[in-house]
């Protein structure tokens, strides 16, 4: 899930392919919760339908060389994920990227598409500082599933769970 701002408040983008399994006619619903007191939840809307037929489509490929990049930035080091296939995926195809801690809990995730990562920023990757330093000091590495934008062409990356240590980032050391 992404967001952004719009002409009319932020505007949320959600990745349902993974969600997709066998073929056939999908729909989804949308209402905004209220707060219980000042405003009341709205009704519910009905997006079109989709016809899914991509239930034996090939996998997107799985990332492969994954590896940290740290960076001087102007805010101090900045923690970006990054690997060697990027070129594989279009520009609307998402990356999902969790992080955990040397204790192997999971410290959280970030997920952009290709052309939300910015390189023309100056970016290198994905950046993870945040996820990084809320925990500060200690082993961090992290595992990115791609979520196809193409769902009838094209399933997401293969993820196992639990995930074996291959489809794991090298250890990133992180000292104060």
């Amino acid at each position: 899930m992404s967001g952004s701002g719009g002409v009319n408040g932020p505007i949320y983008e959600v990745n349902l392919a993974g969600n997709l399994k066998e073929n056939g006619l999908y729909y989804f619903t949308v209402s905004a919760e209220g707060d219980g007191v000042s405003y009341a939840n709205s009704p519910f809307v009905v997006s079109d339908v989709f016809e899914y037929t991509g239930e034996y489509a090939p996998h997107l490929p799985t990332p492969s060389g994954l590896a940290w990049k740290a960076e001087e930035g102007s805010n101090g080091l900045q923690y970006y994920a990054t690997w060697d296939n990027f070129d594989d995926y279009i520009d609307t195809d998402s990356f999902d990227v969790k992080v955990y801690n040397q204790a192997g809990d999971y410290v959280g995730r970030n997920i952009w598409t290709k052309a939300d990562i910015g390189f023309e920023r100056g970016y290198s990757g994905i950046r993870l500082t945040w996820l990084v330093t809320a925990e500060a000091e200690g082993r961090y590495r992290f595992t990115v599933k791609v979520l196809t934008s193409r769902a009838n062409e094209y399933r997401s990356s293969l993820m196992p769970d639990p995930a074996p240590d291959e489809y794991y980032s090298p250890w990133l050391e992180v000292a104060q």
